[in-house]
C-alpha cells in the first residue's frame, strides 16, 4: 500500500472514520487486556450492527417490479463489508485445508514468536524495530528473551507501526496479547486508521493523536 501522508483529504477521511466507528463510551480501561470472550463479543457486536446498516442502506437497490408495477424484494445476502474480522470464524483455518494454507494463520500463536516471526519475515532488524519505535533497547531485550512477557497495547502498536504492519496483521498480533482495537477508544480507533491507510511514521500518527487532544507515542 502506498504511504499517504497528512492531507486536509486525509483528515476529512479520517473524520469521517471516527464518526462512523467511535461509539463515544469508553471502557473502564481500553488499555486492559481482554479475555477471548471478550474479544469475540466485541467484534460480533461491531459486525451486527454493521451488517443491519449496510442491509438497510441496499434494500432500496434490491427492489424491483412486476408487471403491475408492484415492488419486489429480491432475497440475497449482503455481503459483509466491515473490514472488522470475525473472531470465531475468519481466524481459524479448515482443518481439511491443503497444506500450503496452514501458514496464513498459526493457531495459538504466542505473541513471542509472532512478534518474532513478523521481524524475520521482513527482514528486519531488532535495532531497527525498536529504535523506530520508540522503544528501550533493555525493554526489547525483555520482550525476546522473555517467551511469556506482555508488554503493553500501545507498546505494541508502536512495534506494528516500526514494522510497517498492514492492519490484518495489527490485529493478531494484538489478539496474540489479548487486545483488540476498541471503538470506544477515539485513540484505538486513529491508530487503526493510520495502519490501514499506511501511515506508519510515528511523528505523523502522533500529530492526528495530539489534534484530537489523544495520548502520543512520544
Amino acid at each position: 500500500m502506498q504511504e499517504k501522508h497528512i492531507t486536509e483529504d486525509l483528515l476529512q477521511e479520517l473524520e469521517d472514520f471516527l464518526d462512523e466507528n467511535y461509539t463515544g463510551i469508553r471502557v473502564e480501561d481500553s488499555s486492559k487486556m481482554m479475555t477471548p470472550d471478550e474479544i469475540a463479543a466485541l467484534f460480533s457486536s461491531q459486525e451486527e450492527t454493521k451488517n443491519a446498516d449496510e442491509k438497510e442502506r441496499s434494500s432500496v437497490s434490491r427492489i424491483e417490479f412486476n408487471e403491475n408495477e408492484e415492488p419486489v424484494l429480491q432475497d440475497e445476502q449482503v455481503a459483509d463489508e466491515s473490514g472488522f474480522i470475525d473472531l470465531c470464524d475468519s481466524k481459524i483455518p479448515d482443518l481439511e485445508a491443503p497444506a500450503e494454507d496452514e501458514d496464513l494463520f498459526i493457531i495459538g500463536e504466542s505473541f513471542h514468536d509472532m512478534l518474532f516471526r513478523l521481524i524475520n519475515e521482513k527482514s528486519l532488524k531488532d535495532s531497527d524495530v525498536y529504535n523506530k519505535a520508540g522503544i528501550d533497547r533493555r525493554l526489547f531485550s525483555k520482550i525476546r528473551n522473555n517467551e511469556d512477557y506482555r508488554p503493553a497495547k500501545k507498546t505494541i502498536m508502536a512495534l506494528a507501526l516500526a514494522m510497517c504492519l498492514n492492519e490484518d496483521e495489527t490485529t493478531d498480533l494484538l489478539m496474540s496479547a489479548g487486545f483488540a482495537f476498541s471503538p470506544a477508544s477515539r485513540s484505538d480507533l486513529i491508530i487503526q486508521f493510520c495502519i490501514r491507510n499506511g501511515i506508519s511514521d510515528i511523528d505523523e500518527v502522533d500529530e492526528l493523536l495530539d489534534k484530537y487532544h489523544e495520548e502520543t507515542f512520544f
